[in-house]
């Protein structure tokens, strides 16, 4: 198996629609994800796992809704202690049980077709950030463009297994915005495409 395709919900898997991997509905949120994964890759050994579904981009971000991004770092946000105005490290925790950087494996994927595709710092949070005040700080602190609740998770799953790693999103929502405004439709149209094309090109450096 060369590569294997996952997504946080049924719906996000339209996007791949039109791609015939085997593909794995790993639920929604950090936890599920891992757990889902790990007992994935105890059965099976891909050579790539991609991660695709819909993500909220910070205010200031400089994305619009139906924009698709491609994580060259993740990060677990808010595994912290938690205050009102900061998120505060645990000292016993590295930067290694934090960060992922997907940079190296983004160059060797995707080689000299990267420049085409719009790459950015993505963090992993276990609840999706609905005042401002929480979406600013964990953007300046990661220069982070968007957040969502599974990559971190998958990234740390494949990389005990050994796995390469992608993870793909497109912008269904303004971080903070009510989810009367989230535009889940709109952002897999967009991703669907996106997705079809990097793995096609993937597929030629496996």
């Amino acid at each position: 198996m060369e590569i294997l395709l996952v997504s946080p919900t049924e719906f996000e898997m339209e996007a791949s629609s039109l791609l015939g991997f085997e593909k794995y509905v790993v639920g929604v949120g950090p936890v599920c994800a891992a757990i889902k994964m790990t007992q994935v890759l105890e059965r099976k050994s891909p050579r790539l796992v991609i991660l695709f579904g819909v993500c909220g981009s910070y205010p200031d971000s400089g994305l619009s809704i139906g924009d698709v991004v491609i994580a060259k770092k993740e990060v677990f946000a808010d595994i912290a202690r938690c205050f009102k105005d900061r998120e505060e490290d645990i000292s016993i925790l590295s930067a290694q049980d934090l960060t992922f950087d997907l940079r190296a494996q983004l160059g060797s994927l995707l080689g000299e077709r990267l420049s085409d595709f719009l790459t950015v710092n993505f963090v992993t949070v276990c609840c999706s950030t609905m005042y401002k005040r929480r979406a600013e700080r964990l953007a300046s602190r990661w220069n982070a463009k968007v957040e969502n609740m599974e990559g971190a998770s998958i990234a740390k799953v494949c990389k005990m297994y050994n796995v390469s790693f992608l993870e793909i999103r497109s912008v269904s929502n303004i971080v903070c915005d009510p989810i009367e405004l989230w535009e889940f439709e709109r952002a897999i149209n967009a991703l669907k495409k996106q997705l079809t094309d990097i793995v096609n090109i993937i597929k030629r450096s496996l």
